[in-house]
């Protein structure tokens, strides 16, 4: 597993950062990433949770990804908003 994610780590590094700006990439990926967060909820019920998808001998748990997107996802949108977050109407009121 700590192979796969060392393959995971270098093939992300190489990536152009700014493909992760795109709203495009962002979006779909929180899509994915609430699909998997329900579509758990009717996975069958193992060692007394459903919180897994158990795909042969590999366990994924989906709100790991949900972590990971939700913080993209924050980033994104703080710097599109940069130039209005020092303005106290704006931070205070929705």
């Amino acid at each position: 597993m700590a192979v796969l994610g060392l393959i995971v780590l270098s093939t992300t590094m190489r990536v152009d950062y700014r493909i992760y700006r795109q709203p495009a990439l962002i979006w779909s990926a929180l899509i994915v990433v609430f699909v998997a967060l329900v579509a758990v909820l009717f996975m069958p019920e193992r060692n007394g949770t459903q919180r897994w998808f158990f795909i042969g001998p590999i366990n994924i748990q989906p709100s790991e990804f949900a972590k990971l997107t939700l913080t993209i996802f924050t980033a994104a949108l703080l710097e599109r908003r940069m130039h209005r977050v020092n303005d106290i109407r704006y931070a205070l009121l929705p």
